[in-house]
């Protein structure tokens, strides 16, 4: 809950970061360089603006993706090819999955 309205470029840098948790804050979008990380296993993004999730490369470990109470309308079609808990908001047409 710090009113974050975009994720510094230091967070994006950080080659060992295995879980993170935004949530709470005023994002409008998650950088692609951030959910593309070779450690991230488990990203909190839940309570935020987000409006969109960018594409997932195929190689990654990110295990869970929280998206719930976020502005979403869509999810990048990609996102259900991975191994990967996704939980959303169900009010907004979204809702939770196991993408395995």
């Amino acid at each position: 809950r710090n009113l974050l309205e975009y994720l510094p470029d230091w967070v994006c840098d950080c080659r060992k970061i295995e879980m993170l948790d935004v949530s709470h804050n005023l994002l409008s979008e998650l950088p692609s360089r951030l959910l593309n990380s070779l450690s991230l296993r488990k990203l909190l993004s839940g309570n935020n603006h987000l409006q969109r999730v960018p594409d997932l490369l195929d190689h990654i470990p990110l295990e869970v993706l929280d998206l719930q109470h976020n502005k979403l309308t869509d999810l990048p079609e990609n996102l259900f090819y991975k191994a990967l808990k996704l939980v959303s908001q169900p009010s907004k047409g979204l809702f939770a999955l196991n993408c395995l």
